[in-house]
């Protein structure tokens, strides 16, 4: 955890760079684990104070902590959502409700694919291919298709020197 006062000049740099620009700063606290909730809430004034549009505390612990901070602190908060983290995973529903503007399920998509890659591989140890797991597997087509591959194509090919 840095010092607050490290922080806060590191926010006022931003907003001064950003001048008029229509720049939103989200200000993190790793406090909350360290130093305490009371401290974590210190820090969420004092970074808005500074210029902060969102203030982000990481790791609240249970539902009334999440309240505390959403009444302490109002405004645009940011919450995270991690499965196996010390904050309870709440409904999209439930994050609203009780106040807050965003919520990241920020492993969520990582955890499903270590899953998948490792169900994947373990398939191929044991049998030397991907016979049977085809289903589990996205199409090549679908799978360029995502990716956007064939207009990177298109951009590449207008722009291509000689």
């Amino acid at each position: 955890v840095v010092p607050m006062e490290e922080h806060v000049m590191k926010l006022r740099a931003a907003r001064e760079a950003a001048g008029d620009a229509p720049f939103l700063i989200t200000a993190r606290t790793d406090a909350r684990g360290p130093l305490g909730l009371e401290e974590a809430i210190r820090r969420g004034h004092a970074y808005r104070e500074a210029g902060a549009n969102v203030i982000f505390v990481e790791a609240p612990q249970d539902k009334r902590e999440m309240q505390t901070i959403v009444r302490e602190l109002g405004g645009a908060l940011v919450l995270n959502n991690i499965e196996g983290g010390v904050t309870p995973i709440l409904s999209l529903d439930e994050v609203v409700e009780l106040g807050y503007v965003s919520v990241g399920f920020v492993l969520t998509g990582l955890f499903a694919a270590a899953r998948g890659m490792q169900r994947a591989f373990e398939h191929l140890l044991a049998h030397g291919d991907s016979h049977g797991i085809e289903s589990d597997l996205m199409p090549f087509d679908e799978f360029t298709a995502l990716l956007g591959l064939d207009e990177k194509y298109a951009l590449d090919e207008k722009y291509k020197w000689q």
